[in-house]
């Protein structure tokens, strides 16, 4: 399985080198012409990344020798680095990965397979800023948010292990869908997370069907819209309270962005969204003696 990077570099040459995995087909143009190599080269090294998954510049084989030597000495293919794997009986799988070898740049990434789709759980920070009263990962602090290559890399990952990759003809996913509902809140990292799902879809590399990607928010209404006039995916809303007092008690969010607030960039998201992705997925965690009772149910 090869979805780890192994490079003979040592660990000081390895800080100096960049991770080619994350950049976009306009970027991959870029390094190779400033690198003086015939344009055709940028598609070639692009599918080996996205289309075929390979990690290893030595593996690239219509890549011509001297140039997978001049791209091993600046650049590298990481993913990130598994740390735990963790199979449960039902197949689901939680995978701890690890970037840039930062012991606290750190998160959880779930695939849950089911009869008709394969749903991938992906972060798109470590730790967050919320503080949702509910939620383990609001009791950590927010360290940072990730980058295109670091979420991307989490499907990667997943990708390899359940044997989408190396990819063959006619291959059904088995990583079909996905879901930014992991660690921290996708909207407060924008431009990362919409740089990962261009990456997810480009129908020239990895190719997800936008349909078959979902951010949660917990509620930041503003860029609730833009989620379907930008990035033409599905929305999922962490509610959990119907009773504006309440929501904000458990969620601080709804401070800053009330109920009514929410509802109108759902009711936008709506008119500006899909059909495919139009319909609205409200995310509800009964809390005992909190919101459970037959009035919250009414509402």
């Amino acid at each position: 399985m090869r979805y780890c990077v192994r490079h003979s570099s040592t660990e000081s040459e390895k800080r100096q080198q960049n991770n080619l995995f994350g950049k976009s087909y306009k970027d991959i143009v870029q390094i190779i012409d400033s690198m003086g190599v015939s344009s055709f080269r940028s598609k070639q090294l692009y599918e080996w990344m996205y289309t075929k998954g390979t990690t290893m510049f030595q593996d690239m084989g219509n890549i011509p020798k001297d140039l997978k030597q001049r791209l091993e000495e600046k650049y590298v293919i990481d993913y990130g680095r598994v740390l735990d794997n963790q199979l449960s009986e039902d197949e689901t799988r939680k995978m701890l990965i690890q970037f840039d070898n930062d012991p606290r740049a750190s998160v959880e990434t779930v695939f849950i397979p089911t009869t008709y789709r394969g749903t991938l759980c992906v972060s798109s920070q470590v730790g967050c800023s919320l503080s949702c009263t509910f939620c383990h990962t609001g009791t950590q602090k927010l360290y940072r948010n990730l980058t295109p290559a670091e979420i991307a890399g989490q499907y990667m990952v997943a990708a390899w292990i359940a044997g989408d990759y190396p990819q063959k003809e006619n291959q059904v996913r088995k990583v079909s869908n996905i879901v930014f509902m992991g660690q921290g809140e996708p909207l407060y990292n924008f431009r990362n997370v919409s740089a990962a799902i261009e990456l997810l879809t480009d129908p020239k590399g990895i190719g997800l069907a936008p349909w078959r990607i979902t951010i949660s928010t917990s509620g930041v209404a503003p860029l609730i819209p833009r989620i379907a006039s930008e990035l033409r995916v599905g929305l999922a809303v962490s509610l959990h309270s119907a009773d504006n007092d309440l929501r904000s008690e458990i969620m601080p969010i709804n401070k800053t962005y009330p109920l009514p607030m929410l509802m109108q960039s759902c009711a936008e998201f709506v008119k500006l969204a899909s059909p495919k992705n139009r319909r609205i997925t409200f995310e509800y965690v009964m809390l005992d003696g909190v919101n459970d009772s037959d009035l919250d149910a009414k509402r």
